[in-house]
């Protein structure tokens, strides 16, 4: 289970991805390659091409890899360093430690000879690698040392940074946790520094495996968390799920099952977003949620996601069984290669033997013929062997069909429930006969996954028109049970008690907030609540009191737009006393536009539709500017016009958030 361990980094390449590679065939390959004659070019293209054949088609890989050092060598050759590392990759990848380490010293002897400190270092680091992986510690720390003391030397922060998490990884076998610690502080310490935030999320869960292997899970935990953060800011859902799977295998050590589900199905979410998901990430999610419903003692469903567990296990089984068909192909292919040549030799040297030699020698090179020929026959019968054994693994595939089934069955089943929850949640909002409150509006409600953990409401009390825009914890299923929640507290609040001051409502919400979730467990206190802006308008004098949980209010109003900024805290737990919300005051006019919104617009994720990897998010600064420039137009004409800058924007990546925007006009 020891999925939660991210500690060994290689240096190979630029981590590149391309979609003129993505899907292209060898030979369309070589015809990308003759578009330039840049044998540097060359070179890049064919790392991009690795990258995406490697861990998909290792044979394709294997190609890749030996035509760039092919080029290097011939035409480029202060490349060598980088193609050379590349194959040994390769070969380490694929359990050839032997060729790993011969393509490695080719590039260390290189670097060595031209004085080329970067990928001098970046060699060390992969000869560490390999030596960790055949269990030579002590070989590997001296590689480990030599690559950071470069690295740092010429600037390299980001692979010093790894090159130190490298060096914990090995201090942790050697069950050395104190200086495993050093380590992993030094490359926090530079990791907070770089730009890279993938490399500092990395650094984070290395942080949490080592607390977690002390003991201090509320350390791990937070480290995990922390990770999590930036892996969702930078879209990349395998870590996230990679993370969360460290968190449920750390709740199944301590023997909390119902938390190590709770995260293990958020790994299995995130999972489930990718176009291809993993399947030994697959296998590993399963296992756990049985074992954890195995602790619960719910002994039928743990044996459902047992065989989901074997299901996917035997994917994998498949998947090497292929590998393994395809290099002893491979290898029978080259053996009956050179088997095919010696017997050509041999048919050449009895032509001389006979012309020369006699009858005598001739004899003794036909035996050497049939004696081949004898070989040739036992290395076919091998193969088919082989070939035979693989009909039986095929067998695999059936079990996985079946899986398969199951998981489509319960997915449709989860559909099905989840939309009938969309259908309770719908009615749980304000009716649009509510909607007449207002001289002019607008909702935009747009739930990531069916069920929304965003959620609007309003109502009103003598004068007072009160409406709120809520982003509950999460999305789906988890943010819509926090949505209903809120519902009902403000409705309790502002429709029994008659509280009318924003400030106040968002104090008593914090507080049934906080009881809610401590009479009920708990969750994760620090994480549950809500983030709203909520305002009361009064309909007589067109005074507008608003208070914000870090969220704000936009005004637009006699053609400028003003900020009401909120206060930097949740509805929901808080460490230290309780701060009480502030209440603040603005005359408006008629004709004036109030906004209130979560955070799923301005975080959306998008821009131009053909840089596919050009995403970034919208933010608040285009939000904000979106809203004034159109303010003046009947709400209605805004929705629309919002929903249409949104999926333009959005183009074909996915949605990341709940979304909820709401307009007043006053």
């Amino acid at each position: 289970m020891l999925k939660y361990l991210k500690l060994l980094s290689f240096f190979f390449i630029s981590l590149l991805s391309s979609e003129l590679i993505a899907g292209q065939d060898i030979d369309s390959l070589e015809s990308i390659l003759t578009r330039t004659s840049d044998h540097h070019e060359q070179i890049l293209i064919l790392e991009e091409a690795y990258d995406f054949y490697e861990g998909v088609d290792s044979e394709k890989a294997l190609f890749i890899a030996e035509k760039s050092v092919n080029i290097a060598q011939e035409f480029s050759q202060k490349d060598l360093p980088k193609s050379y590392n590349l194959l040994g990759y390769h070969y380490i990848n694929n359990g050839e430690s032997d060729s790993a380490m011969f393509y490695f010293q080719e590039a260390l002897d290189y670097c060595l000879l031209r004085n080329d400190s970067v990928y001098l270092a970046k060699t060390y680091n992969n000869l560490g690698v390999l030596e960790f992986m055949t269990e030579n510690y002590e070989g590997g720390l001296a590689f480990f040392n030599q690559a950071a003391n470069i690295e740092l030397a010429i600037g390299a922060v980001d692979d010093a940074t790894l090159s130190f998490v490298n060096l914990s990884a090995i201090y942790i076998q050697l069950n050395d946790n104190e200086t495993a610690e050093k380590y992993l502080t030094k490359a926090l310490d530079l990791a907070l520094t770089s730009e890279d935030r993938a490399l500092l999320a990395h650094t984070y869960i290395n942080l949490g495996s080592l607390e977690k292997l002390k003991g201090n899970m509320a350390q791990a935990k937070k480290n995990y968390f922390n990770a999590i953060d930036i892996y969702k800011d930078e879209g990349d859902w395998l870590g996230v799920s990679d993370t969360y799977g460290n968190l449920a295998v750390l709740y199944e050590d301590i023997g909390d099952p119902d938390m190590a589900l709770k995260y293990n199905n958020f790994s299995l979410k995130y999972l489930l977003k990718l176009d291809n998901p993993i399947a030994a990430d697959m296998r590993n999610a399963y296992k756990t949620a049985a074992e954890a419903l195995e602790l619960k003692g719910e002994y039928e469903e743990s044996i459902e996601y047992y065989k989901l567990y074997i299901a996917w296990n035997d994917s994998v089984l498949v998947q090497e069984n292929r590998n393994f068909m395809l290099e002893t192909q491979e290898k029978y292919n080259t053996e009956r290669t050179e088997r095919e040549n010696e017997l050509l030799a041999t048919q050449n040297k009895v032509a001389d033997l006979e012309l020369q030699k006699g009858k005598e020698e001739l004899t003794n090179s036909r035996i050497i013929i049939w004696s081949s020929i004898i070989g040739l026959v036992l290395l076919l019968l091998s193969v088919f062997t082989l070939y035979n054994r693989n009909r039986i693994k095929q067998q695999a595939n059936n079990k996985l069909t079946q899986a398969y089934a199951i998981i489509n069955e319960k997915n449709e089943d989860i559909t099905a429930s989840i939309l009938y929850a969309r259908k309770i949640q719908e009615a749980l909002l304000p009716t649009k006969a509510n909607k007449k409150l207002f001289k002019d509006s607008f909702v935009i409600l747009m739930p990531r996954d069916i069920v929304s953990g965003d959620f609007y409401w309003y109502s009103k009390v003598g004068d007072e028109l009160i409406f709120a825009a809520v982003d509950c914890t999460g999305h789906g299923v988890p943010g819509a049970f926090m949505s209903m929640i809120g519902n009902t507290f403000l409705h309790q609040i502002v429709n029994e008690k008659k509280i009318t001051t924003p400030a106040i409502i968002l104090n008593e919400l914090r507080e049934k907030v906080i009881n809610a979730l401590i009479r009920e467990g708990g969750g994760n206190m620090r994480k549950d609540g809500m983030d709203m802006s909520i305002c009361a308008l009064n309909q007589k004098t067109n005074k507008v009191q608003f208070a914000g949980a870090n969220n704000p209010a936009y005004i637009c109003q006699g053609g400028e737009m003003k900020i009401l900024k909120g206060d930097k805290m949740p509805v929901g737990y808080m460490h230290g006393e309780s701060i009480p919300f502030e209440n603040q005051e603005m005359q408006l006019s008629e004709g004036d536009a109030i906004y209130l919104f979560s955070d799923g617009y301005a975080d959306q994720f998008g821009g131009d539709p053909k840089i596919k990897l050009s995403g970034k998010k919208m933010k608040y600064k285009p939000f904000r500017n979106l809203l004034h420039k159109n303010h003046t137009l009947a709400m209605a004409e805004q929705k629309e016009l919002l929903l249409d800058i949104f999926h333009k924007w959005k183009g074909d990546f996915e949605q990341v958030d709940d979304v909820l925007v709401i307009g007043v006009r006053v």
